[in-house]
């Protein structure tokens, strides 16, 4: 097993599915796909693509984590606690999020819903790899077997193929007070995200999941949505 963690993250067009229920039965989940098996993909310098069977092990046995962005302070759902659940189908492994009722997963929620976060990716080591060229003389990595940490919905994917979607649960505010609270609530944490990232770039904090451009792609997002 390599010591070093790495993440991919994926693409794709969605069908969104957006369902109104009682308040009781929460407030919704993520669904999709954290990667697609047999997918070459491009940009780390060279290719790359994964094989049916290597989350079977891992998938098994850790404690696997549901994370916003690769943030670890924006925790989505655990795979011990039953709020996040994995699996390996035909098309890659699929991901299923019982979102929790914080501002976090409100904001999920809504921002894979109105079609602004598409992507999917997922945090590991490698366990098992072989390189090689394909046709045309490039190289090769295949993903035998890793180990996974986490996954995370993503707003600035690498790869294409997967997908994820978004089924409310909860009661979306209806009165001019409830959607002013809301709205509140939205717009400071989206100015403390701001806040945070600038620093983040400003100081040149290393960051293994995500690159200071990408940084700089959220910063100014978050500024469009929050309005501040």
């Amino acid at each position: 097993m390599t010591g070093k963690i790495e993440t991919r993250t994926y693409r794709s067009s969605v069908a969104i599915r957006s369902e109104k229920r009682g308040q009781d039965n929460g407030i919704g989940t993520l669904t999709g796909h954290a990667a697609v098996f047999n997918e070459v993909g491009h940009g780390y310098g060279f290719n790359e693509k994964i094989l049916p069977g290597a989350f079977k092990k891992t998938i098994k046995k850790d404690d696997v984590r549901a994370l916003w962005n690769h943030d670890h302070s924006l925790v989505l759902g655990r795979k011990e606690s039953g709020t996040l659940s994995l699996r390996e189908d035909k098309k890659g492994l699929a991901v299923s999020i019982a979102l929790p009722d914080t501002q976090t997963g409100r904001d999920a929620l809504e921002l894979v819903s109105r079609g602004d976060v598409t992507g999917m990716s997922f945090g590991f080591q490698i366990v098992d790899e072989e390189w090689g060229h394909d046709a045309d003389g490039d190289e090769v990595r295949t993903i035998k077997e890793v180990k996974l940490f986490e996954v995370s919905p993503c707003a600035f994917p690498f790869y294409s193929g997967t997908n994820i979607s978004g089924e409310k649960s909860r009661k979306k505010p209806e009165t001019k007070a409830e959607i002013m609270a809301e709205n509140k609530k939205r717009g400071e944490w989206l100015k403390k995200q701001r806040k945070e990232l600038g620093i983040r770039i400003a100081s040149g904090e290393p960051d293994t999941a995500r690159t200071t451009a990408a940084r700089g792609r959220e910063l100014e997002l978050l500024r469009l949505k929050s309005g501040v």
